[in-house]
């Protein structure tokens, strides 16, 4: 749940929510703190309870999240391509990384 919980945190921050606003009456503010830091699981009707609060569908809130877990994952791989392109002096691979880079700016 650490990208599910991430995804809660951003939406009650840009909503400028404080974790004891968006957890009042569903859950303590340091369980929220703890599903946030994807240190716990929320069950199902305390995640729709929240996004109910937050303003957005489950179908919303499950598509922003495979959103952000595909760009985290296309961040991971380019820091991982970069530094491999350094340590073997690979120039070839060093600009494929520039050229992905590019795209994926682009994109985001």
């Amino acid at each position: 749940m650490a990208h599910l919980g991430q995804t809660i945190a951003d939406l009650r921050q840009e909503r400028n929510l404080s974790q004891a606003e968006l957890a009042a009456d569903i859950l303590s503010p340091a369980q929220l703190s703890k599903a946030e830091h994807g240190l716990t699981d929320l069950s199902g009707t305390k995640l729709v309870m929240l996004l109910g609060r937050l303003h957005i569908t489950p179908r919303e809130f499950f598509s922003l999240a495979e959103i952000q877990t595909a760009s985290e994952t296309i961040e991971e791989q380019l820091i991982s391509d970069t530094y491999t392109s350094l340590v073997k002096n690979d120039q070839q691979l060093g600009r494929q990384v520039i050229r992905q880079a590019e795209i994926f700016d682009q994109q985001a």
